[in-house]
C-alpha cells in the first residue's frame, strides 16, 4: 500500500514537471519572439527616420495651375519642372537658429536609434541571457529618440512658411510677393511623424520584452528548484 502510494505520488510529480516543461518551453518561444519583434521595429525606426532626412521633400510650394514645384528638404530646396530637377544646396548654407534646431534634432535622433538598435543586437550576442539591460536601456534611447523627432517636427510646425527663403523663392521661382502661392506636406515629412510611431512602439516593446524576460528568469529558477528537491525526495 506504501509502495502504490509512493508510485502515485511519483507519477503526480512527473506529470507536474513535464506540465512545467512545456509552459517553460512556451514562454522561451514567446521570448524569442519578442526578442526578434523588438530588434525588427528597432530597426525599421531608425531606417524610416534615416528616409525622412536624406530623401526629399518635406514641403512643396507651387501656383494654382503651374506644373513647377518649390520642394524644401532638410539640405537643398529644389525646382521640380517638367524638364527636371535643379537644387540648390547653397540656399540653406545661411539658415536661421531655428532651421538648424530642426536639422540637428533630426540627426540626433538618426544617431539615437542606431545606437539602440546595435546596442540592443550587440548585447543579446554577447551577453545572451545573463543581463536583460539590453531591453530597458534599447527603450530608454528609443525614447529619447522619439521626443528629439517630435520636438524637431513642432519646430516645423511653428515655421512652416520658411519666411527666410523669401528671396530664394524670387530668384529660382519668380515669384512677387503678392502672388498666391499653395503649400503642401511632403512624403518625408509624414516618414517623420510615422517614424516617431514606430520610435515608441519599440520603447514599449522593448520595455515589454525586458519584463517578461525578469518574470521568464523567475519562473525558470523556481521551476529548477523544484525539480532539484523532487528529484532529492525521489
Amino acid at each position: 500500500m506504501v509502495n502504490m502510494f509512493g508510485r502515485k505520488n511519483k507519477n503526480i510529480q512527473e506529470e507536474k514537471q513535464l506540465i512545467s516543461n512545456i509552459k517553460l518551453s512556451n514562454d522561451v518561444i514567446k521570448l524569442v519572439v519578442l526578442r526578434v519583434v523588438c530588434f525588427i521595429v528597432l530597426l525599421a525606426s531608425a531606417v524610416i527616420i534615416t528616409m525622412a532626412v536624406i530623401f526629399k521633400p518635406w514641403k512643396l510650394e507651387f501656383t494654382t495651375g503651374s506644373s513647377v514645384t518649390y520642394e524644401l528638404s532638410v539640405w537643398e530646396v529644389c525646382r521640380n519642372s517638367p524638364r527636371g530637377v535643379r537644387c540648390y544646396e547653397g540656399e540653406l548654407d545661411v539658415a536661421p537658429a531655428w532651421f538648424l534646431a530642426f536639422r540637428w534634432f533630426l540627426m540626433l535622433s538618426v544617431i539615437f536609434q542606431y545606437i539602440a538598435t546595435f546596442y540592443y543586437l550587440i548585447m543579446l550576442l554577447i551577453r545572451k541571457n545573463e543581463d536583460t539591460r539590453a531591453f530597458w536601456v534599447a527603450s530608454l534611447i528609443s525614447l529619447i529618440s522619439a521626443a528629439m523627432v517630435l520636438t524637431a517636427m513642432v519646430i516645423l510646425v511653428a515655421f512652416w512658411d520658411f519666411g527666410f527663403l523669401d528671396d530664394s523663392r524670387m530668384v529660382r521661382m519668380g515669384w512677387r510677393e503678392d502672388m498666391d502661392v499653395e503649400e503642401a506636406s511632403g512624403w518625408t515629412r509624414d516618414m517623420g511623424y510615422i517614424s516617431i510611431g514606430f520610435m515608441l512602439a519599440s520603447s514599449f516593446l522593448c520595455l515589454y520584452t525586458h519584463f517578461k524576460d525578469d518574470s521568464f528568469a523567475r519562473h525558470y529558477e523556481v521551476n529548477r528548484m523544484k525539480s532539484f528537491i523532487g528529484s532529492q525526495i525521489a
